[in-house]
C-alpha cells in the first residue's frame, strides 16, 4: 500500500519504513515522492482524519510507528502538533508503551529512548501521569553511555529509568 493512503495501516507502514531507513522509497515510491514535493506527514494525517478514520487508532499507530522507526523518528517535524491533532479529535494518549522495558540488552533497550523522551515531553501538555511508572525523584538523569555497568547488572530497571529520564525534560522536572 503506497500513497495515496486510505487506511492507518498503509500510512503507518510507510511512515515506519521512512523512519527506519533512508531507502524507504524502494518500497513506498509514491510516499517518497510526496515527501519531496512538500506533502508532509502532518498533511497526510490531517487528510486521513478528515476522511473519517478513527483518531484513537491514529494516535496509537503514530506513537508505535515512531517507536518502531526510532532511528530517524526525532527528525520528523511537527511531532507535538500531530499528537495535538489526534487529541483534539478525541483520542486519549495511552503512554504505557513509553515506559515499557522491552529488551534484555541495555543498548537495544535505550535505542528508542530519545523519541520516547520527545513523546513524553510533547504529551506532558495534556496532563499525563508519569508518576505511576516510577519514582522519578529517586534517580538521576544519566545518559545511557555514562551509566556504570554495575548499575545495569544490579538494577536493570533503575538503569533504564535513569537513561529515559535523561531524554525527557518533563521527567527531569518530576
Amino acid at each position: 500500500m503506497d500513497y495515496p493512503f486510505t487506511s492507518w495501516t498503509g500510512y503507518f507502514a510507510a511512515l515506519t519504513e521512512s523512519l527506519s531507513t533512508e531507502y524507504y522509497g524502494e518500497e513506498f515510491p509514491q510516499y517518497e515522492r510526496q515527501q519531496h514535493r512538500g506533502n508532509t506527514d502532518m498533511m497526510m494525517i490531517q487528510k486521513l482524519l478528515e476522511s473519517g478514520l478513527n483518531p484513537q487508532e491514529g494516535l496509537d499507530g503514530f506513537i508505535q510507528a515512531l517507536l518502531d522507526g526510532s532511528r530517524y523518528a526525532c527528525e520528523l517535524p511537527d511531532i507535538a502538533e500531530i499528537l495535538a491533532m489526534f487529541i483534539e479529535k478525541g483520542a486519549k494518549p495511552n503512554i504505557d508503551c513509553l515506559f515499557e522495558i522491552n529488551c534484555t540488552e541495555f543498548e537495544d533497550e535505550v535505542s528508542s529512548y530519545e523519541i520516547r523522551g520527545v513523546l513524553i515531553d510533547a504529551l506532558s501538555e495534556f496532563g499525563i501521569d508519569v508518576k505511576k511508572y516510577y519514582d522519578w525523584a529517586s534517580v538521576d538523569a544519566v545518559n545511557w553511555e555514562e551509566i556504570d555497568e554495575e548499575v545495569v547488572e544490579e538494577d536493570y530497571e533503575k538503569a533504564c529509568r535513569m537513561a529515559l529520564k535523561s531524554q525527557s525534560e518533563y521527567l527531569r522536572e518530576q
